[in-house]
């Protein structure tokens, strides 16, 4: 391939493209890429493109592209002086960071791969795809990873450690609330997430089995929320099966879908977000619990040992005896007014308040300065000559 002339950056940049597989409700990724349209209009006062397979958003403006051929051929983004990628499972337009728009600066915000082992074979197809599409983020100029342990995948697949960013997504759903302040006299749990076999609902099932089970535990209601749509059947239907056979009905409701006004009730009335899950690359909801003024149990898998900055609670992964301990230990804790948490046992108005702080550093607010700011630094590169994006045309 012939190499692009080098296009002289103008002094900000005026066409910025984001690629997004598919956007769509209650789903990180494409909330991940509107935020980071709204950051960039914000930054540069200009109105980001959008191409996508799909999308279902009221609102958005986008282009329609069927494959990353269809993408390349597109002037609109041909003319783009930055392409920022949403990248988190395989899809074909992602390979187009292997060329680009003439002389454009590459971002790709990598939001984790599900590993093998923790999908049902008929998904390895797919899974092995998207793994085999990590490698292209050494192609781009720049990787933002939701989490630090994104960023570490990153660096493991080669990618230049000066060339990756941390910058958390924002989350400003739902309206705070306060653990001190809810009524205890039936304590509520609530599960929000894909009802897949790596979230571990079935190690949610048996450890609110073994829950119940305890002498003095009073009154209990637990909660399962998450898109049906992206969930399995096939394992739908086991969690149905298991709620049955192991005389759950009377405690575990299994919600299903959820409307953002019916999420937010639901995470107001809990006391405890529960997730034994087996994978999270950084794991939207267990902020979102925060911010509903509930106290996060989870396993300590990825980034769930990370996510709640030390004010929920861990236990090793695949046991769900000591998620059972764990949560027999909190809901004792709140009979007496205290969070017992990871960073230690504290009366719950002071906890509420340590995760209101907390919590601020995924609001849009933060997440927009950082967007802006590693723009703004990568823009200034780029005009000094310390990028040089024709490197992906000589390469060729």
């Amino acid at each position: 391939m012939k190499p692009a002339a080098k296009k002289v950056p103008p002094a900000r940049p005026t066409n910025i493209s984001i690629v997004a597989p598919m956007l769509v409700e209650r789903d990180a990724i494409s909330r991940a890429a509107i935020d980071t349209g709204r950051a960039v209009a914000l930054s540069f006062g200009v109105k980001p493109r959008f191409f996508t397979y799909c999308c279902e958003l009221p609102g958005v403006e986008f282009t329609l592209v069927r494959s990353v051929d269809d993408l390349l051929a597109n002037p609109a983004f041909q003319d783009s002086d930055i392409v920022i990628y949403h990248f988190g499972v395989y899809a074909d337009v992602i390979d187009a960071v292997m060329i680009g728009a003439p002389g454009a600066l590459q971002v790709m915000r990598f939001h984790n791969v599900t590993s093998r082992e923790l999908v049902p074979e008929s998904d390895w197809f797919v899974i092995d795809q998207s793994w085999q599409q990590v490698h292209l983020l050494r192609d781009a100029d720049l990787v933002w990873a939701d989490s630090l342990v994104n960023a570490g995948i990153a660096t493991d697949h080669d990618v230049d450690p000066q060339r990756i960013e941390v910058i958390p997504l924002a989350i400003e759903f739902p309206k705070k609330g306060l653990l001190a302040t809810k009524p205890r006299d039936v304590f509520e749990l609530i599960f929000v997430g894909r009802i897949v076999p790596s979230k571990g609902v079935i190690d949610l099932l048996e450890s609110i089995e073994r829950l119940a089970a305890e002498p003095n535990v009073g009154p209990l209601k637990a909660r399962i929320v998450g898109t049906t749509r992206w969930s399995s059947p096939e394992y739908l239907r086991t969690v149905r099966e298991t709620i049955i056979t192991r005389g759950l009905d009377p405690i575990v409701e299994l919600v299903g879908d959820a409307d953002a006004t019916s999420l937010a009730e639901h995470y107001a009335r809990a006391h405890v977000f529960v997730l034994p899950s087996y994978h999270e690359g950084f794991c939207v909801p267990a902020i979102e619990a925060l911010r509903g003024g509930c106290l996060p149990v989870t396993y300590d898998a990825h980034n769930l040992r990370h996510i709640a900055g030390g004010h929920g609670r861990t236990v090793p992964t695949g046991q769900p005896l000591a998620l059972a301990k764990a949560l027999l230990d909190v809901l004792d804790g709140l009979r007496q007014d205290e969070a017992r948490t990871d960073a230690g046992t504290r009366p719950l108005r002071t906890h509420d308040k340590a995760v209101a702080d907390y919590v601020e550093q995924f609001s849009f607010a933060a997440f927009a300065d950082q967007t802006h700011e590693s723009l703004q630094s990568l823009w200034q590169g780029l005009s000094a000559g310390r990028v040089d994006t024709r490197a992906r045309e000589t390469s060729r």
